[in-house]
């Protein structure tokens, strides 16, 4: 992940940072992300688990004028699932980073 975030920075490829509940359970965003993405606008949820259930986050992806999104979550199988299945339903050309999510599972 860290590989990936450094290049997007050095690429100047617009960003989002969101996290659902950053003082929750899940915790804060990852310093190396915030680190490498002092541009990204940051968007701290109110609990939503689909990142695009919430309306400042959906007029960030808005705003940002693209068609095709690259996403990665603190775990695939919920945070990065929901959202980028919400994202191809709204008409988003969706790439998720496997590589740079993670799971509760071993497997």
């Amino acid at each position: 992940m860290e590989a990936l975030v450094k290049a997007i920075g050095v690429f100047g490829v617009p960003s989002i940072i969101t996290a659902s509940e950053p003082d929750g359970p899940n915790g804060p965003t990852l310093d190396v992300v915030t680190e490498y993405l002092p541009d990204a606008k940051v968007i701290n949820r109110k609990g939503e688990i689909d990142a695009f259930d919430n309306p400042e986050f959906v007029t960030a992806v808005e705003e940002l004028g693209v068609k095709k999104l690259i996403m990665i979550g603190i775990t695939t199988d919920v945070c990065l699932t929901f959202a980028a299945l919400s994202a191809k339903e709204m008409g988003y050309e969706v790439y998720a980073v496997i590589d740079a999510s993670g799971a509760f599972d071993k497997w």
